[in-house]
Order: structure tokens, then C-alpha cells, then sequence
């Protein structure tokens, strides 16, 4: 079973400073963004790293499912989530959910957080087509 001092060691072995929230979840930066890992205390093995992101405008939010679920399929152990939109603009959750040993989470580390990146990168250049179609470039067209 993989501890949360396990969890901190193991991001400190290849360079990240993770810190425990609140909540008792750790949570680490990598290329300036929040991270969070979650264990799991029903299961020993399992564990989860994720992050975040909001502010997409809701006008793209018919869409954003759809694009959820193709990442989710394409990058095999990264999932995708969309939150319902708030106050004009909607969430989108990007996480690694996986069995591992600590000697595992620790080789892999550095794939998992590449794959989150990714994906999100993708989200954003997918959801950012859905927006130009929805906005013309010439005002003009507006009208």
C-alpha cells in the first residue's frame, strides 16, 4: 500500500515538492500546473492523479462531452470529465486512474503526468475549434 509519505518520497526522487492539502491529499506542481494525488483507502493498490481545469466558455460545453469521451478511449488509462457549466464557463477534469505499487507510480510518474498534459492540450485545441466555429473572425458576419 502506497503511503502518502511514499507518495511525497517518490515526487521528491524525481524532483517535484508535493505538500498535503486540507484534506490529506498531496499535491505537487509540474510545468506550473496543480496536481493532486489520491489514494484510495478501500484498496491498497489504487490510486489516482488529477488535474483541472475551468473557465471554458459554456458555449462549447454541447460539445465538450463528446470530446471527453474520445480522449478517454484514446489515451487508454487517462480520463476525461466535464462538469456541469456555472456562471457561464464549465470545468473539465483530467486524472490517471491506476493500480500500482509505489516502485511503479515512482517509473511511471513522469508518463502519466505527460499523458494529463496532453490530453489536456487536446481538450483545449478541440474545444477552441468548437469556439471558432461559433464566432466568426469578421465582425461583420455577426450581424
Amino acid at each position: 500500500m502506497a503511503t502518502v509519505q511514499q507518495i511525497l518520497d517518490a515526487l521528491a526522487k524525481e524532483g517535484f515538492r508535493g505538500t498535503i492539502d486540507d484534506d490529506g491529499d498531496v499535491t505537487f506542481k509540474y510545468e506550473g500546473i496543480i496536481h493532486f494525488v489520491f489514494l484510495d483507502k478501500d484498496d491498497e493498490s489504487y490510486l489516482t492523479i488529477e488535474t483541472g481545469f475551468g473557465g471554458f466558455d459554456a458555449a462549447a460545453y454541447h460539445a465538450a462531452p463528446d470530446i471527453a469521451m474520445t480522449l478517454t478511449k484514446d489515451y487508454k488509462v487517462g480520463k476525461c470529465a466535464v462538469r456541469e457549466p456555472e456562471d457561464g464557463t464549465f470545468t473539465v477534469i483530467f486524472r490517471v486512474e491506476t493500480f500500482a505499487s509505489i516502485e511503479i507510480f515512482q517509473q511511471f510518474l513522469v508518463r502519466y503526468l505527460s499523458l494529463l498534459r496532453d490530453m489536456a492540450s487536446e481538450f483545449n485545441e478541440k474545444i477552441e475549434a468548437v469556439l471558432a466555429e461559433k464566432t466568426p473572425s469578421d465582425p461583420t458576419k455577426l450581424q
